[in-house]
């Protein structure tokens, strides 16, 4: 069985994401 490396990559944190709400496919500044 081969292995694969696995990448995880974190974004910025929005604004939304600093007040605790959620979002999916709007477009939020970056705080």
């Amino acid at each position: 069985m081969v292995h694969h490396p696995v990448y995880v990559f974190r974004h910025g944190e929005t604004v939304w994401n600093a007040e605790k709400r959620a979002q999916g496919f709007l477009d939020s500044p970056l705080t």
